[in-house]
């Protein structure tokens, strides 16, 4: 049952999240590294199960936390596209692939759009992203919430005129079940690829192995070309 579901990977995602604040260890290998970014009021704990299904696929993976809670969207994308750059610098690539949850996947597009991260990054895919913002957003008072108010200013400078499209190969995958996106059209990416699932939650994105393959499909376009 999808609501089950949901409620499951809150409660996990509720008891990993002080794991995430721990200091985490880099190797690097081979390939193009994924580097993966956490949603709001998440950390990179959330991301631990893909981060593992990754690995296990060959993908060397670096997990970026940052200070989600803050309403300084575009301070935040300028502190993780200096982390992506060191990232890319220092692979054998010397590029990277970005996956990102959530609030993420708007600060991945910022990096590239505002700091020059498309010099570097091939693919980027977003889970559950409101690339259109989200209704939910109009109901909080919160400032670091109102940049993702479908409308809010940062929204609206980030889509105008949109580069990142024709820099970054994009894929866009969100789900009809998203309570905390919504309506649904919210997550869509005009630009990308975009590729709907049904009966998976926010966060139940963060847990389904059919996302997983979709993930890594998506990222498998890049070694054929796709």
């Amino acid at each position: 049952m999808p609501w089950l579901a949901e409620l499951g990977a809150i409660l996990w995602v509720l008891a990993t999240w002080p794991l995430g604040l721990l200091p985490r260890s880099r190797k690097s290998s081979g390939g193009v590294p994924v580097v993966l970014l956490h949603g709001w009021a998440m950390t990179p704990a959330s991301m631990a199960v893909l981060a593992a299904r990754l690995r296990r696929s060959g993908h060397p993976v670096y997990q970026i936390g940052y200070g989600s809670l803050g309403p300084d969207m575009k301070g935040k994308a300028a502190r993780i596209e200096a982390r992506m750059r060191k990232i890319a610098a220092a692979s054998t690539a010397g590029k990277i692939d970005v996956v990102a949850h959530s609030l993420g996947g708007l600060l991945a597009r910022a990096a590239v759009r505002y700091y020059g991260a498309g010099a570097y990054v091939e693919h980027l895919v977003t889970l559950g992203t409101p690339h259109g913002g989200t209704a939910l957003a109009a109901f909080l008072r919160r400032p670091n919430v109102r940049p993702m108010r479908p409308g809010s200013t940062f929204l609206r400078r980030l889509a105008e005129n949109d580069p990142v499209p024709a820099q970054v190969a994009c894929t866009a995958i969100f789900s009809t079940f998203d309570a905390l996106v919504f309506p649904v059209e919210c997550a869509e990416y005009r630009g990308a690829m975009n590729v709907e699932v049904d009966d998976v939650g926010h966060l139940g994105l963060l847990l389904s192995p059919r996302v997983f393959t979709l993930v890594e499909e998506s990222l498998a376009e890049r070694c054929r070309g796709g």
